[in-house]
C-alpha cells in the first residue's frame, strides 16, 4: 500500500507578527497566521472575495533564526504539510486544531514601511531572506547543522512525527506506483 502525499503550497501575507515559544523539551516553535486573499466574479459580474487564514508552524533552529523576519504584512510562499490533532481544553471539552508544518519557504514582498523594500512591492533585502528549509526529523535548517533528538510534547503544541528528509522522501517505498 502506498503512503500517500501530504504537501501544500500557499502564497500570502502574515496577518500578525509570528510568535516564538519553547516546548518543555526546549525545542523552539514559531507560529504565524498566513492570510490568502481570494477574489472572483459571481454570475452577475460582481467582484466577490474573502480571506482564508492558515496556521503555519516552524520548528527548531529554523524557528529561532527566522522569527525576526516574520512581521505583519510580510509576503511569504510556503511548501508545507497538513497536520491536525485533538486535545482537551481546561473544561474537559475535546478540541481540534489544524496547522501546516512548513518545510520550505521563500520570502515575498516586505511589509510596507519595512527596512528591506522601499515600496513593499519588491522582495526583502534582508540577509538570508531567500529560500529556507527545515528537516522534518529535527526541525533543523539545512545549513549543515546536526539534528537534535526531540522529545514528544503534550497537545496542543505537538511536534511533527516521522523521520523524513526535507523533501519528504523516505526511499523507494514512498513512490506511489
Amino acid at each position: 500500500m502506498s503512503k500517500g502525499l501530504n504537501q501544500c503550497i500557499f502564497a500570502g501575507r502574515l496577518g500578525a507578527d509570528a510568535e516564538l515559544r519553547f516546548m518543555q523539551s526546549g525545542t523552539a516553535k514559531l507560529s504565524a497566521r498566513l492570510a490568502i486573499d481570494e477574489s472572483y466574479k459571481d454570475k452577475q459580474g460582481n467582484e466577490k472575495g474573502g480571506t482564508t487564514w492558515l496556521n503555519l508552524v516552524w520548528w527548531g533552529d529554523t524557528a529561532k533564526n527566522i522569527e525576526k523576519y516574520m512581521k505583519k504584512g510580510q509576503g511569504l510562499t510556503v511548501v508545507c504539510r497538513y497536520h491536525s490533532y485533538s486535545y482537551d481544553d481546561p473544561e474537559g471539552n475535546k478540541k481540534y486544531a489544524h496547522e501546516f508544518i512548513v518545510d520550505r519557504f521563500v520570502f515575498g514582498p516586505a511589509p510596507k514601511g519595512a527596512g528591506g523594500a522601499s515600496n513593499g512591492d519588491e522582495p526583502s533585502a534582508e540577509p538570508n531572506a531567500g529560500y529556507g528549509t527545515q528537516r522534518r526529523s529535527g526541525g533543523q535548517s539545512s545549513g549543515g547543522q546536526r539534528p537534535q533528538q526531540r522529545q514528544a510534547d503534550p497537545p496542543p503544541a505537538q511536534e511533527p512525527a516521522g523521520d523524513y528528509d526535507a523533501g519528504g522522501y523516505q526511499g523507494d517505498d514512498d513512490i506511489p506506483f
